[in-house]
């Protein structure tokens, strides 16, 4: 009974709202009239947000990594070529590849979802989302590209995972026109992982009322380094409304113990603003026997830094046996094979950082090793800084190895 009005309560909450949205705008009619309403709609709230920026064409280029069985086998190019003119802004994507066999593909609807979401994202976020936000915006994407596919392309990882490496492109792409308003590469993907098999607990069998247990999570990562802000650490990013599943949860609702859920240092860019850090899961299997598949991206291409900041770590996973083997898990295309005992480790990429990092304060970087998310090592060799044993800005050393950098 609880999970039947759970699962109507939702369509309940929707539809009054609708209910309530029809009296309002009903009332709207009644005292302003239907010419003066669709004279508002038409208005394009968003044209006026491009004026004064740079105008002129920008291009943008990354690549979709494939599974790492099947076709194709090399990183597939997306492409761009965004152009300001005046009021609109035109996002080309010729030249990206045609679409493939693997699920990464995109239909119409997704692509023009990303390019709206990075659209508003630069823009003034007090606007509501409304038509007229996206009538200065022309998509060009050619049918049959994996941009634009068609049937009977699969796509169901172009949704989670080529729609933010999308999104990532054009971010990159604006940063040449648009500095201000947008941040590094982060690590652009859900990063799903499911782990399913027979649970064979007889008491959770009867609870949940199923013979197996399909337990399924998307995993946090780094967010890109801001104009004036450093990226935040184990972050969902970009398009989608999940996050990853409870500790809690999983362990009553799966045979499945969470033992670590951390963040890992050095993961996020250096830059004058540094990039988030990744969240590295860690999984105890307590299944007798089950299927690992994960879904993820940049586990080849890492995510970029801007105007000098430097790129975050890749994405990594594996499986650790009790007798002490490891099997490295690829990003996409796996199926494998756990038992009970097995230690399943997911860490998404990390982040970009942003601009010079031996422009960093010093004190931050100082405060960054002090909460762990900067290692002692990477202070100095790749940030300039150097440390006293307690842990103190060393100025002089400091000063040194920046001016030797700098020649």
């Amino acid at each position: 009974m609880t999970n039947h009005i759970s699962d109507i309560l939702p369509c309940e909450i929707k539809t009054s709202a609708c209910r309530s949205f029809e009296t309002i705008s009903s009332g709207l009619c009644l005292f302003f009239g239907i010419a003066v309403l669709l004279h508002v709609k038409r208005h394009s709230s968003g044209r006026p947000l491009f004026r004064g920026r740079a105008n002129g064409t920008y291009y943008g280029e990354d690549f979709i990594e494939p599974a790492e069985t099947g076709t194709p086998s090399d990183l597939i190019p997306v492409k761009v070529a965004i152009t300001i003119a005046g009021d609109t802004i035109t996002f080309d994507y010729t030249g990206t590849a045609r679409q493939v066999r693997g699920g990464i593909n995109c239909p119409f609807s997704v692509t023009c979802n990303s390019t709206w979401f990075t659209v508003k994202a630069i823009t003034d976020p007090a606007i509501p989302i409304n038509q007229g936000c996206y009538r200065p915006v022309k998509i060009v994407a050619p049918k049959g590209g994996i941009l634009n596919c068609t049937f009977p392309a699969s796509v169901v990882s172009g949704n989670t995972e080529t729609s933010p490496r999308v999104i990532g492109m054009l971010l990159t792409a604006l940063a040449q026109a648009i500095p201000d308003r947008v941040i590094a590469q982060s690590y652009d993907s859900a990063c799903s992982a499911i782990i399913s098999g027979p649970d064979l607990d007889a008491a959770r069998r009867r609870a949940m009322r199923r013979a197996s247990a399909a337990f399924m999570d998307v995993h946090a990562g780094g967010m890109g380094a801001r104009p004036t802000q450093d990226g935040v650490n184990g972050i969902r990013v970009y398009v989608g409304d999940t996050g990853s599943q409870s500790v809690e949860q999983t362990e009553q609702a799966f045979p499945l113990v969470i033992e670590e859920w951390s963040l890992v240092a050095d993961t996020g860019g250096t830059g004058e603003w540094r990039g988030g850090n990744t969240a590295r899961r860690i999984y105890r299997v307590g299944y007798d026997e089950a299927t690992l598949s994960i879904a993820c991206e940049r586990g080849r291409v890492a995510p970029a830094g801007l105007f000098g900041g430097g790129g975050g770590s890749l994405f990594t996973a594996s499986v650790h046996s009790p007798d002490g083997t490891t099997r490295a898990v690829p990003a996409k295309g796996s199926s494998e094979i756990v038992h009970a005992g097995d230690r399943v480790v997911v860490q998404p990429a990390g982040s970009g950082g942003y601009g010079d990092p031996h422009r960093r304060d010093p004190e931050r970087v100082r405060a960054d090793v002090l909460d762990g998310y900067v290692s002692r090592e990477v202070a100095r060799a790749l940030y300039g800084v150097a440390l006293t044993d307690d842990l103190a800005v060393d100025a002089g050393t400091t000063a040194t190895l920046r001016r030797t950098a700098a020649v």
